[in-house]
């Protein structure tokens, strides 16, 4: 399939772009016990989650490729930051597959559904050795996905089938608009998928499935992954 995914990302609503609403308390449980004190929140959108770590006490940077929403989560930052606090809150438009950062390596990244939204296989490779460069040795990576869910929906099973001439990979399919406009590609993973992903530069992986409503469509159910693994040294 040939598209510019970079180009379908940049140009993006940025108010629109799909995301799960807050991080899952378990993350925060092991945020605080590996002693975490620097974040980096890969492909961050409006920031939510980024403003979310700040106010917790954790010196955090977003990164996100769309310019607007990157303008968004600065104009909510400069609401909250606190001169005289000892932590950071940045934010930063980039490509999250080609990082350079002054503040890394960072105690964690943290990556909500981009995974799946970034591109073909070969992004999604570039996303993890990227991560892996940017986190301390031992550090964290945690990320949620979305998982293959044409078991509990027949619609999924309808439009992986459909859309598989066109993406060339199975479970990859096409976001439309409601006039049938392509918006983006998402990929639902396999279980062990993604977990021989994590594997080329992560260990101590432990994944979590949940059957929860989509993104995107709140009124379907469908499978999400969320992941946490160890850089390997």
């Amino acid at each position: 399939m040939q598209r510019d995914f970079r180009k379908d990302w940049r140009e993006y609503p940025a108010d629109k772009i799909p995301s799960k609403n807050k991080l899952p308390d378990f993350l925060f449980e092991l945020l605080k016990k590996e002693q975490v004190k620097t974040v980096l929140d890969s492909g961050c959108g409006v920031g939510r989650s980024a403003i979310d770590l700040y106010r917790r006490g954790y010196s955090v940077v977003g990164v996100d490729i769309n310019q607007k929403a990157i303008e968004k989560a600065k104009a909510e930052a400069q609401k909250i930051i606190d001169p005289p606090s000892d932590n950071f809150l940045r934010f930063y438009v980039k490509d999250i597959t080609d990082l350079q950062l002054e503040e890394a390596p960072f105690d964690a990244v943290l990556m909500q559904l981009v995974i799946s939204l970034i591109g073909d296989v070969d992004d999604r490779k570039k996303l993890l050795q990227m991560s892996r460069k940017l986190i301390k040795p031992d550090g964290i990576l945690y990320l949620s996905a979305s998982g293959v869910s044409d078991d509990i929906n027949p619609k999924y099973e309808e439009t992986y089938k459909k859309d598989f001439p066109i993406t060339g990979e199975m479970y990859t399919y096409l976001s439309r608009d409601s006039e049938g406009r392509v918006l983006y590609a998402t990929h639902h993973f396999t279980e062990k998928e993604l977990k021989e992903l994590l594997q080329t530069g992560f260990k101590e992986i432990k994944i979590i499935k949940k059957k929860e409503m989509s993104s995107r469509r709140p009124d379907e159910v469908a499978y999400f992954f969320y992941a946490t693994a160890r850089a390997k040294v």
